[in-house]
């Protein structure tokens, strides 16, 4: 009789034991500790969407399939995307490099929307950042950034509600010419400057060798600029229209003004 009792008792520990063993290998994903700003989603074994999860501790039922990959984060994204070529509306070449903060408002939409929400916002916003700047020309882009992220945040926007994302603010960080007309730029620049030291007025001289810019060369003896020439006073040099002048020579006019 002390033998069936010692026997059914260890076959009873074997059996809980087994038990444990395999809960705790089914429930080994199934337990989670999540912060405030941090969500998991879950879903049936039918691979229905059953919900979100979090923050704090918590068991998932083994009717749902345990969370797959990290948690969400609800927290602000930055995403800074590299500088983009873009072709203005007069055929002129501009890098601009974009940043967009956004931040995951509806996780539950957003894992049934998107695979990827950083991959997609970066993707809609360089969208976004060619077909405004193909509108405008080189001048315009230089000198209009807030036109571009409003503009910017408009059409990202519309695409990221579908998404369960809220766009916060869209910037531009740096917007770079090509050499070519980075150096042009400069010598109007340059140009503009000297004539605004100079009265308005414009050089007299002749262009540098391989440059746009005027420059006026030093007098020196009778090699004087024209500036130089029209300052000098009337001449009071009067000619004699009766006496001929010597053969081979024009007789003399006078070149007082009139009165």
């Amino acid at each position: 009789m002390d033998n069936l009792i010692l026997a059914g008792a260890l076959i009873f520990v074997l059996t809980a034991a087994m038990g444990a063993a395999v809960a705790l290998f089914l429930g080994r994903n199934r337990f989670y500790r999540l912060r405030d700003y941090e969500r998991v989603a879950v879903f049936h074994i039918s691979g229905r969407f059953a919900g979100m999860r979090g923050p704090g501790f918590g068991f998932i039922g083994f009717n749902l399939l345990p969370p797959e990959g990290p948690p969400i984060d609800l927290r602000d994204q930055v995403d800074t995307i590299a500088a983009e070529q873009c072709i203005t509306a007069d055929s002129s070449v501009v890098n601009v490099a974009p940043v967009v903060v956004y931040k995951i408002t509806d996780p539950g939409q957003m894992i049934t929307e998107v695979k990827n929400p950083e991959a997609g916002i970066g993707s809609a916003t360089i969208a976004a950042l060619r077909a405004i700047i193909g509108t405008m020309t080189l001048q315009e882009v230089i000198t209009g950034r807030e036109t571009i992220t409003a503009g910017m945040k408009e059409r990202v926007s519309e695409q990221a509600q579908r998404w369960g994302i809220s766009i916060i603010y869209v910037e531009i960080q740096s917007i770079r010419v090509s050499a070519e007309v980075e150096r042009a730029m400069n010598e109007r620049r340059a140009k503009w400057s000297w004539r605004r030291r100079n009265g308005g007025r414009r050089s007299c001289g002749r262009k540098r060798p391989g440059s746009s810019m005027w420059w006026k060369p030093t007098p020196s003896g009778r090699a004087r600029s024209r500036r130089a020439r029209r300052n000098e006073p009337w001449p009071t040099r009067k000619s004699t229209p009766s006496s001929p002048g010597p053969k081979g020579r024009r007789r003399l006019r006078s070149c007082a003004p009139k009165a």
